[in-house]
């Protein structure tokens, strides 16, 4: 009998034993202080990639920059090669241009312990990923989730060196985005290696052959919502020459080749994680305060079988304070002072929160006795800056009527609008307001991220119920759209599912009832979750 029907035999010895529930089972290089079991996997048996486990990308033609050919991700670059081992590769197709792929996971997981056995890439042009992404569009790790780089090789070939990183990026792209890095020496780099994590509530551990090599924790970030497995690669480009090196010093075609990929969740036995609930604010939907505004967030946490030890308040997925006993009782002032002493301002190795002056997500999280932790729902606030804005060019736009979103109010960042970047992206053709950080043209807005917002001096002729139409374009997936307000109070959601067909391809959505006060006010149109485009709003007073 071979080495690799010697391995798949295994493997299927130890799921028969997990069906029959034996206990303290510990499983290749999971940490030996755990029991674990194994939820899912694919040791990559059999002639094609299982399509309920896997979506294998295809996305293309990427712009990689003037004098690089186009950039693709394709299904055929994604294979089984009859051995027990998945196959990316790097090849170039009959035009020249740079062909590599991907594939994620069906189902999300959160928490656990993820590993996969590989070899990693060697030629310029291109690098692979092991690796966990958040399944929701948005960037907010507590509505949905975060990105977790258990490794990827780039600088194997930019530096010539044998190391790997490892990466957390949080809020990417927000106010608040943080990354963390680190880079870890990888010995005997063309051999199989096996990489995992263990991702509990409070901390990351990585681990490359079964040793510790990285324990980041609750002092970076945290998050509550599940990701995808990742297995995929990704072209270089101009820009990004300068950390994968050049393809065209590369011999190809060059391989990513995947043994297997395991997830385990860990049993805790009869023992239950605190219950944890914020009791104060209810929750009554998303909510605008002002700079320099407080409030008191109270927190119940329970333990049923042991003792709660520590109770923590995060915002955004950053630490803001600890308590050690009742009252669970936090005070927060959305000022600079206050949160200058948190770990919501401490820098990362990468990017940094730029702005309060945006959306604040909180969740408090409870340790007990037996290190098991638990966590609340989410409590959502928009903070506004105190300066008023002006109305763009001096008039308001009327309602009944058109609202043209690029003629947003006058005021800049952080009172007019918000922005991801302070730069104008869209004007580069027109001149449109090119001093200005809103994505846009003149026409619509684009490059539209999570987070941000823009305000609207509007004269509202007649109060009542308005009909409100929307066109959106997206090429992107999952629920995605505007939050109104006026004067800070909220008024609707304006959401879309699924795509458009392209960025300039429009799909309009309607909102009815929507209620309006007569007189001038401030409209403020907040960006739920991202990645589409914008060109305009009509309100319709209904009979």
């Amino acid at each position: 009998m071979n080495k690799r029907v010697l391995k798949k035999t295994g493997y299927l010895i130890l799921v028969i034993a997990l069906q029959m529930c034996l206990p303290s089972l510990v499983m290749g290089d999971i940490p030996s202080d755990k029991t674990w079991k194994l939820v899912w996997g694919d040791e990559f048996n059999g002639t094609g990639i299982d399509p309920l486990k896997w979506e294998v990308l295809e996305e293309g033609p990427n712009d990689l920059g003037k004098g690089w050919p186009k950039g693709y991700r394709r299904k055929d670059n994604v294979y089984l090669d009859g051995k027990g081992n998945a196959v990316i590769r790097f090849s170039r197709d009959k035009h020249g241009n740079l062909i590599v792929g991907g594939m994620k996971s069906r189902v999300g997981f959160l928490y656990g312990y993820f590993e996969a056995r590989l070899k990693l890439t060697t030629q310029p042009g291109w690098w692979a990923a092991f690796w966990l992404y958040r399944e929701g569009r948005g960037a907010n790790p507590f509505l949905n989730g975060l990105e977790i780089d258990i490794f990827e090789d780039f600088f194997r070939k930019s530096r010539k060196q044998n190391i790997v990183q490892e990466a957390l990026h949080v809020g990417v792209p927000s106010a608040y985005a943080k990354s963390f890095t680190n880079i870890t020496r990888v010995d005997n780099w063309d051999a199989f290696h096996v990489f995992g994590l263990k991702w509990t509530p409070l901390e990351y551990i990585f681990y490359i052959d079964g040793v510790e090599v990285l324990r980041w924790g609750k002092e970076q970030a945290v998050t509550t919502q599940p990701c995808q497995v990742w297995l995929s690669s990704s072209t270089g480009s101009v820009k990004r020459a300068n950390f994968t090196g050049d393809y065209r010093d590369a011999v190809l075609p060059d391989y990513y080749v995947i043994d297997y990929v395991r997830v385990y969740k860990k049993d805790n036995g009869d023992k239950k994680k605190p219950s944890v609930v914020i009791t104060s604010p209810v929750d009554s939907g998303p909510r605008s305060v002002k700079e320099g505004d407080s409030v008191t967030i109270e927190v119940s946490a329970e333990d049923v079988d042991g003792d709660i030890r520590e109770v923590y308040l995060f915002d955004n997925g950053y630490l803001l304070e600890t308590r050690t006993g009742p009252p669970y009782r936090f005070k927060v002032t959305f000022n600079n002072d206050y949160y200058s002493k948190t770990d919501y301002m401490k820098p990362a190795n990468l990017r940094g929160v730029t702005s309060l002056l945006t959306e604040h997500v909180f969740v408090a999280m409870a340790k007990d006795n037996d290190g098991l932790v638990g966590f609340s729902g989410p409590r959502e606030f928009y903070v506004e800056s105190t300066i008023p804005s002006r109305p763009y060019r001096g008039r308001a736009q009327s309602i009944p009527g058109r609202i043209e979103l690029p003629y947003f109010d006058e005021g800049g960042q952080g009172v007019a609008y918000y922005d991801t970047d302070r730069k104008n992206t869209g004007a580069a053709k027109t001149g449109f307001r090119v001093n200005e950080g809103v994505d846009t043209n003149g026409r619509g807005i684009g490059w539209i991220y999570d987070g941000e917002w823009l305000k609207y001096t509007v004269d509202i002729k007649q109060g009542g119920r308005y009909t409100v139409t929307v066109p959106f374009a997206s090429p992107e997936g999952g629920e995605k759209g505007i939050r109104l307000e006026v004067d800070g109070r909220f008024v609707a959601d304006i959401m879309m599912k699924g795509v458009t067909g392209g960025w300039s391809k429009w799909t309009t959505v309607t909102r009815r009832g929507v209620v309006l006060p007569s007189g001038r006010h401030v409209l403020t149109v907040w960006i739920v979750n991202g990645f589409f485009n914008l060109k305009y709003m009509d309100f319709r007073l209904e009979k």
